[in-house]
């Protein structure tokens, strides 16, 4: 398969086609068959950066900390006259995360921080998402399975404003537990609740909110902690004190040092793991998320993590909801294998994959819907390049078969399942309500 992506490349070059471009801004722009490198987060950091402790862990980067950048934060804070900070649970593109107790109601939350680009970005609206969410429809099956908001406030720092979002605290992503099996592995009794319960929470926003997820991968389903106030107390006791790095500003930026603490999520342990009987889990991060009635505006835009991206998406045709259902169906693989089904280094090379992985390219009829085929595509519809004759591609049949822990009945309604999130048509694919009740999660 390299070989044939190669001659695609080259073949490419010889038509003087752009294979993409880069774009500064990391969220739904027409940044068109852009390569898959993780350019959102360049760092601007000295190279005299200094690490205290034995190693220096993976955090946001420096040169993140410049104008409109994230806001520098210190255990101890107290954001809003009311929120002390006592640990760092994470971080992302766009904001940082931090486990502070709430003095007036003496309970301990999550705080996240939105950098200052994020707060300005006009068209960004993850609060008001959130405020749909939590509104809505309670008693639905797949309220519970969502992060709610408890309070939104803002501060300021040289860097600029920063929008602050506190919710409940929940523990390690899905992919953190995934990591926690040989080779990533996790059991089939694990994995149906959790996609389950990521298909309930789907329905909620598509149904009741009118809201598209439209990041559905690993690290943004997370698990549920006790509420018990004691639980939180014993674990921070038993933490040990956060590495440190020091890092030593250059270029554009206000403040000419920081502190950047290890993120310290709380997580299970593999005893507990074991002997969970019952998996729960919340669906996060609304931050790319858009509503439903006005995917009209972003058709031939770029969202959604590569790997989990619908075709309609990758083609720049029109979408909806169903986009979230095809990256349901990339999680189920993930988690049960592993390893991602797909991983693009290019829009053009996903295609290929597509082919290579699902036994063919997308039909006819949904390439004619986007904007983009003409990238991928020769005039009568044919790829630039061949790919590996059929019988030498992979399908679900192949991948379902792999799954040696399964019997045939359960790999017969897990191929259903697949069959279904994968339907190239958006149209054929099922909701998230109805897709919750197939007969693979009976089992």
């Amino acid at each position: 398969m390299s070989a044939a992506w190669a001659t695609l490349r080259s073949a490419r070059a010889r038509l003087g086609l752009a294979s993409g471009y880069r774009h500064s801004r990391p969220t739904r722009l027409p940044a068109v068959f852009r390569r898959w490198h993780n350019s959102d987060s360049v760092s601007n950091a000295s190279k005299s950066d200094k690490v205290e402790g034995t190693r220096d862990p993976i955090e946001e980067p420096p040169g993140g900390y410049g104008m409109n950048g994230y806001c520098p934060i210190s255990l101890q804070d107290v954001l809003n006259d009311r929120y002390k900070v006592v640990r760092k649970l994470g971080w992302g593109l766009h904001s940082t995360v931090w486990l502070a107790e709430d003095t007036r109601s003496d309970t301990h939350v999550a705080v996240k921080v939105l950098t200052g680009y994020k707060t300005n970005d006009l068209e960004f609206s993850e609060v008001a998402y959130h405020k749909c969410a939590d509104t809505c429809n309670p008693s639905h099956p797949g309220y519970n399975h969502l992060t709610h908001l408890k309070d939104t406030f803002s501060v300021h720092s040289p860097n600029g404003p920063h929008t602050c979002l506190v919710s409940d605290v929940v523990g390690q992503t899905s992919s953190t537990l995934a990591s926690m099996f040989y080779n990533y592995w996790m059991p089939a009794r694990l994995v149906k609740p959790i996609i389950k319960q990521t298909l309930l929470a789907l329905d909620y926003l598509h149904n009741e909110c009118g809201i598209i997820h439209a990041d559905i991968k690993p690290q943004n389903i997370l698990l549920k902690l006790p509420k018990d106030p004691s639980f939180f107390a014993e674990l921070l006791r038993a933490s040990p004190t956060p590495l440190k790095r020091t890092m030593h500003l250059t270029g554009d930026t206000h403040i000419p040092v920081v502190t950047c603490l290890q993120s310290q999520p709380f997580f299970l342990s593999m005893d507990e793991v074991i002997n969970l009987e019952e998996v729960d889990v919340v669906l996060t991060d609304l931050g790319v998320a858009f509503w439903k009635s006005k995917t009209r505006e972003l058709v031939g835009g770029c969202f959604q993590s590569p790997s989990f991206r619908a075709p309609e998406v990758i083609l720049g045709a029109s979408f909806s909801t169903s986009i979230d259902i095809w990256s349901v169906g990339c999680l189920a693989f993930e988690y049960l294998f592993g390893r991602p089904l797909f991983r693009p280094k290019e829009s053009e090379h996903h295609l290929f994959l597509l082919a290579c992985e699902l036994g063919d390219f997308p039909p006819k009829e949904l390439r004619s819907r986007g904007m983009h085929m003409h990238h991928a595509f020769d005039e009568d519809g044919n790829f630039f390049t061949d790919v590996p004759p059929r019988e030498e591609r992979r399908d679900l049949h192949f991948w379902v078969s792999m799954l040696a822990d399964m019997d045939a009945e359960e790999q017969s309604k897990l191929l259903s399942f697949w069959q279904q999130t994968f339907a190239y048509m958006p149209e054929d694919r099922p909701t998230a309500g109805q897709l919750a009740k197939h007969p693979w999660f009976n089992d």
